[in-house]
């Protein structure tokens, strides 16, 4: 056979040249780029719980839990346990009425150093949480019922978790906690030398307070864990590579994860990207600008004006899929109920009826959202479906704030009342998010509770120095967004009187009995009757003046054609993009 030269040189000219088009055509290879509307303010899965997008950073990718969520099916999954738990009533003892969950990790599950992931590990982070110096507190408010971790002498990798009651979120509680590595996050082992038993005992509260090693552990854990790259450890298919303070976070696939030779089996273990790449963006334009100059893979809450033009551009539908679909996200507006001015409830329902919800949705969210009935989201079963939206009435709230002593005795367009001895203007600071449309949102308002003799004065602010605001009690109308999931709701964290935060004010001990009765109810049509109540409650007392339930609008682009949306937060999973 003769060689051929010349044939021979056109083939590779024409190789190489299929090589360089595609590496023209897709130059950045198998990373995903995903645009995040702010910075997470660290990545300790424990300490930076409260935080969306540290949540979003960490969860499934750097860290990892005994279960998931499917983001299909919405259907528990098991992650680092080998199946669902084993869950046993206690009968007898001291934990009477409460309940046993035992799962068993899986043997391939490894640290990074190469050591098996164990019980001790799961056992290290729940004391670390009820440990009272951490900053912990989103976490604790969620597992005091855990009284009794038993790790197995003859398999660590077996645990046992006991409960001294029932709790209708203890298995998610369970099931969703990161689990740290103890080598990394307590190398001298201080919390070791404590059991469960100590922080769940109320007389010694006092004594934990001041004991001088659970301080200098959890100053050490509160300050340490958040960007260093060699102290940010999980078991998780990711590994933090670099952090651009204000720019951008990127996560490194590790080379020889554990989990690797499982995705097959397990599609909740699957990590296909080589890198992960958070871009942080303070202002929606910016990052929409960078959407479509293809700077980014993935971005989600696209505003609806904006989102509605990419719909009409062929040439980015040619480059990105577009999606609007359900989400747990709503908005509502909380009152400061100790406010006097909003202590009186036909105060509050005026306000009510002098909100145009509806023109919210079409003028600012396109259409692109549902009103909200009740404190209840309308995608669950136990939504009270009765329950009406308050209508947009100017006249109404006329007339209930005249039931509630309000006129304008001055002529100058602005009710007033004497309150506490003082005639005062029915005048209030609203706070609004700074970012669009939200500012929108409250000029609407703003003029449409105008006609009623209502005087608004929006304070736009960033999103987290409103959460502080109401966390400390310093505002009196604020904008509030939430972002569900498919659980069950637990209200005593943000409505119980003495046990949650109670941003409102709104509450008192019958309320909290009928929340405590609510998540100890495991039967499903007893408790959602209970549900029932508590929906009415609010209803009637309108310590929040519900919004919207916003549909979400997502971009992702077709260079992963697996890729799609979920129903869960944040509405995609990066990491399961494959090329």
């Amino acid at each position: 056979m003769i060689f051929n030269h010349r044939l021979f040189l056109y083939l590779t000219l024409i190789s190489v040249c299929i090589f360089f088009h595609s590496c023209k055509n897709d130059p950045k290879g198998n990373e995903v780029s995903v645009g995040l509307s702010g910075e997470p303010d660290g990545l300790n899965p424990i300490t930076s719980a409260g935080q969306a997008y540290s949540r979003q950073v960490c969860e499934r990718h750097i860290f990892c839990s005994l279960g998931d969520t499917d983001p299909n099916t919405l259907a528990f999954t098991p992650f680092l346990s080998k199946a669902d738990a084993e869950i046993t009533p206690i009968d007898m003892g001291n934990l009477k009425g409460g309940t046993s969950y035992t799962y068993e990790i899986l043997e391939e599950a490894k640290w990074d150093n190469g050591e098996p992931v164990t019980g001790y590990d799961f056992e290290f982070t729940i004391k670390t949480i009820l440990n009272p110096k951490v900053n912990a507190a989103v976490w604790r408010g969620y597992l005091d019922f855990i009284k009794v971790v038993r790790v197995d002498n003859q398999n660590p990798r077996k645990i046992t978790i006991m409960t001294d009651k029932k709790y209708i979120l203890a298995k998610d509680a369970i099931e969703n906690m990161p689990i740290l590595p103890e080598y990394i996050y307590d190398s001298e082992k201080v919390m070791r030398k404590y059991s469960i038993d100590m922080f769940q005992d109320k007389s010694k509260m006092e004594e934990l307070a001041n004991d001088a090693a659970l301080s200098a552990f959890a100053k050490q854990f509160n300050n340490n864990f958040n960007r260093e790259k060699d102290k940010i450890v999980g078991c998780g298919p990711y590994q933090l590579e670099q952090w651009e303070n204000g720019q951008r976070i990127v996560l490194k696939k590790k080379e020889d994860w554990w989990g690797n030779a499982l995705m097959s089996s397990r599609p909740a273990l699957a990590a296909y990207p080589d890198r992960l790449i958070y871009r942080f963006y303070g202002n929606m334009q910016t990052q929409l600008a960078d959407l479509k100059a293809q700077n980014l893979d993935v971005m989600s809450t696209i505003p609806a004006a904006d989102f509605k033009k990419l719909q009409a551009d062929p040439e980015f539908s040619k480059q990105y899929g577009l999606y609007v679909q359900p989400s747990y996200t709503y908005s509502y507006l909380s009152l400061n109920t100790r406010n006097p001015i909003l202590e009186d409830v036909n105060t509050r329902k005026a306000l009510a009826f002098a909100i145009d919800v509806d023109g919210i949705i079409s003028n600012i969210l396109e259409g692109m959202a549902v009103r909200m009935n009740s404190i209840v989201l309308p995608v669950k079963e136990y939504n009270r479906k009765d329950l009406q939206p308050i209508p947009f009435d100017i006249q109404k709230a006329k007339i209930m704030l005249a039931e509630a002593g309000w006129k304008d005795s001055d002529n100058n367009g602005i009710l007033d009342k004497k309150i506490n001895g003082k005639n005062t203007e029915l005048k209030l600071n609203f706070l609004i998010p700074n970012k669009a449309p939200l500012p929108e949102l409250a000029l609407l308002v703003q003029n449409s509770v105008k006609e009623a003799g209502i005087r608004l004065n929006p304070v736009a602010k960033d999103f987290n120095v409103i959460k502080e605001d109401i966390k400390n009690k310093n505002f009196e109308i604020a904008y509030t967004a939430k972002g569900g999931n498919p659980s069950l709701d637990d209200f005593e964290q943000s409505w119980h009187s003495t046990k949650g935060s109670n941003d409102t004010g709104f509450g008192n001990p019958a309320m909290d009995e009928l929340i405590e009765q609510m998540n100890s109810t495991l039967d499903a049509g007893a408790r959602n009757q209970l549900y029932g109540k508590f929906q009415q409650l609010i209803y009637d007392g309108q310590p929040v003046i519900l919004l919207t339930n916003a549909k979400e609008r997502i971009a992702i682009s077709k260079r992963f054609p697996n890729a799609h949306p979920s129903l869960l937060r944040p509405y995609f999973f990066e990491q399961s993009f494959q090329k």
